[in-house]
């Protein structure tokens, strides 16, 4: 997930037997800042699968409806990911959680790429891109389905200065410049890509997105906190 917690929509949030914790502010790729509850859920059930004290923040997800689904009522974050091993299996749309990790089928022809992720509380897996030589954190975002890489512009001059043959350039203003850059190379962990489109868009913020279109491409299974 590339929520860093676990998050609820304030029009059901009184289905849940749930504690108040803080107030706090929130903000992300697509989402406009808020002033939110932080919340304990002490029951959330996934399946069959009970989770307890999970941490969330209740917001308003109205704006899913023209990103992501008519109806979303809530997200799965890190924070409650971190309690089991997860493998999101694209192909048969399928979605695996255990603590037995011989139940999935890893081998040693799988990738491994190093993620940073704090052991507890709310927090995004980062993963080290280096994309023409320039070597960033990316967020890993399932919930990003419109691309594979997605940068901020400012961040990234230097990547469409040198890609000037392979650049497009949109939008509606100077101060709002977006571009599609295809690139050389990019290296994650011990996998190698040649000639793909890194989309630089303003509407991310500082945020920097590995998404869904890379992951279905792969069996992803998240069976550490490292790899």
């Amino acid at each position: 997930s590339g929520a860093d917690a676990t998050v609820i929509d304030k029009s059901i949030i009184k289905e849940f037997d749930i504690k108040s914790a803080i107030k706090s502010k929130v903000s992300g790729p697509i989402i406009e800042n808020q002033n939110v509850n932080t919340i304990l859920i002490s029951s959330l059930h996934i399946s069959e699968i009970e989770f307890v004290n999970t941490g969330a923040i209740a917001i308003d997800l109205n704006f899913s409806k023209s990103k992501f689904c008519k109806k979303l009522d809530g997200i799965i974050g890190n924070n409650l990911m971190k309690k089991a091993n997860w493998q999101i299996d694209y192909q048969n749309k399928k979605i695996r959680f255990t603590d037995d990790l011989s139940k999935f089928n890893l081998t040693e022809r799988e990738h491994k790429i190093k993620m940073s992720l704090k052991n507890h509380g709310f927090g995004t897996e980062t993963v080290a891109l280096n994309i023409d030589g320039i070597k960033s954190n990316f967020n890993l975002d399932t919930g990003n389905g419109r691309n594979k890489f997605v940068a901020p512009p400012k961040e990234f001059k230097k990547l469409v200065k040198n890609n000037k043959n392979t650049s497009l350039k949109y939008g509606l203003s100077k101060s709002n410049t977006d571009y599609k850059v295809i690139t050389e190379k990019i290296i994650i962990g011990d996998i190698i890509l040649k000639n793909q489109i890194v989309n630089l868009e303003n509407e991310v913020g500082k945020f920097k997105l590995l998404g869904n279109r890379f992951l279905e491409n792969y069996l992803v299974s998240g069976y550490s906190r490292d790899n």
